[in-house]
């Protein structure tokens, strides 16, 4: 069993774990290897329930010290085939540790996700490496792997991160996240392209750039193509233009991830993500809304849900306080308008109903008490009660205040629900949450319908419609 080599950096790490936490040492006392009972949690080495310091010190003292001392793979925790002082340190940062605050006085963040084939997002990529570096000095922050679902989580500072998704078959990416204090976030799905770097091989990528307030495509959009995902600077790649309806075509791309920015006078500049495989996908659409210089009014707060080609339908739902606070309103296709005194106060502006969308809903006159509460509910599956069709539809949610995005919310997979209670905005406060819960609605009607509230709700107006 080798020695450690980097004690120093060990010794530091729990002195600033020690200021963090009370430590008894009862195990480090006694000098001899104490009693193992059964661990039933990941951390708990020392056999006594609850993961602490003590677990921190067992490892130290009882495992990675003495060579004499049994060493099993179940305590190399950081997964890199060794069991060394790094197992100590990654024990630390990620068991001990990520429900307190960091030294500088500001809760950390969690970020989770999946990692799937591009070639089909059900197939979920087991043991993906998910390395997260600090932006700026690309110093390794966390090492995450994704288990057999796919997923993953990594706590982590407040700031913004290069990650790095890595699998064996597969050609890796870096994809820029920002990390929020005291939040969880679910990121976009990973999608991984089958593949390896030198093999020379291209794809070609094309599809519509919408007007999310209309649902029509958007002529003369300028598209700049980067490697990674949500890279908004560094080197092009490639460049393309809409057609006169919106579409857009860009060939011999190599294998891999890549950002698509868009830009036009007239709307606020965004950007996708795409995947590229061999052969044409010409179904990465883009979606783009309108700046205060266009002729469509911004609104006080937007919603744009997107997804992918299935389910064909993903509905908008959006409960929102009338102006008296003695009442909701509830705007979908099935009242697609809420106006008070000729005031329109909210509108579906468009209703999707063949896959990707843009569905999008405006808040033209947001009151400043109460709660607007939005839910997505997957129309094509909802007599499906076990249905996870939706969950692993990439559906995604952007919400602007004004020109500004101020939030993205990308759907957990592998849930089961027809209905994603994706947030509630306190007008009040002025402050977004993110609620991310599931439950299972077969009536467009009664989706977020708040059965436990005092307020009125107001009934569907006379120009509701059905589906199709």
């Amino acid at each position: 069993m080798k020695k450690l080599r980097h004690l120093s950096a060990v010794l530091l790490a729990l002195a600033m774990f020690f200021s963090l936490m009370t430590v008894s040492g009862a195990a480090a006392a006694e000098g001899t290897v104490p009693e193992r009972e059964e661990s039933v949690t990941v951390g708990d080495l020392d056999g006594i329930p609850g993961v602490s310091s003590d677990d921190a010190i067992y490892l130290l003292q009882y495992v990675l010290m003495p060579a004499e001392f049994p060493v099993s793979q179940d305590v190399d925790f950081n997964r890199d085939g060794e069991v060394d002082e790094m197992d100590a340190i990654y024990l630390l940062n990620h068991v001990l540790w990520p429900n307190l605050y960091p030294l500088g006085g500001e809760p950390n963040g969690e970020i989770r996700g999946t990692v799937a084939s591009a070639v089909d997002r059900t197939h979920y990529i087991e043991n993906a490496m998910i390395q997260i570096r600090e932006n700026a000095s690309l110093e390794l922050i966390r090492t995450a792997y994704s288990d057999v679902r796919g997923e993953y989580s990594a706590t982590v500072p407040a700031d913004t991160y290069k990650v790095r998704i890595s699998a064996d078959g597969y050609i890796p990416f870096e994809s820029l996240e920002t990390v929020a204090a005291g939040q969880t976030i679910y990121l976009e799905t990973y999608l991984l392209v089958e593949g390896n770097e030198d093999d020379n091989l291209t794809g070609n990528i094309g599809g519509m750039i919408t007007n999310s307030v209309t649902g029509l495509g958007i002529d003369g959009v300028s598209l700049t193509v980067r490697k990674g995902w949500n890279m908004l600077s560094g080197d092009v790649v490639a460049t393309a233009q809409t057609s006169e309806n919106g579409y857009y075509s860009v060939a011999d791309l190599p294998l891999g991830n890549y950002t698509v920015s868009m830009e036009r006078h007239g709307f606020v500049p965004g950007h996708f993500n795409v995947a590229v495989t061999q052969g044409t996908n010409n179904n990465c659409h883009g979606v783009m809304t309108p700046d205060n210089e266009s002729e469509v009014e911004l609104g006080d707060m937007r919603i744009i849900l997107t997804w992918g080609e299935t389910p064909r339908d993903l509905d908008s739902h959006l409960w929102g306080p009338t102006s008296d606070g003695e009442g909701l309103y509830h705007i979908s296709y099935r009242n697609m308008s809420y106006y008070e005194n000729d005031i329109n106060k909210a509108y579906l502006d468009v209703d999707d109903t063949s896959s990707y969308g843009p569905e999008t809903t405006t808040i033209y006159d947001m009151d400043s008490n109460g709660t607007y509460s939005f839910y997505v509910h997957d129309y094509t599956n909802r007599s499906a009660s076990e249905s996870t069709e939706m969950s692993n539809s990439g559906a995604q949610v952007k919400v602007y205040m004004g020109e500004t995005l101020i939030a993205q919310y990308n759907i957990p997979t592998s849930r089961i629900g027809t209905v994603w209670h994706v947030f509630d905005f306190n007008a009040t406060t002025g402050t977004i949450a993110s609620v991310n819960t599931f439950s299972n609605v077969s009536d467009p009607d009664e989706v977020g319908y708040p059965a436990n509230s005092t307020m009125a709700v107001l009934p569907p107006a006379k120009d509701e419609k059905e589906k199709y």
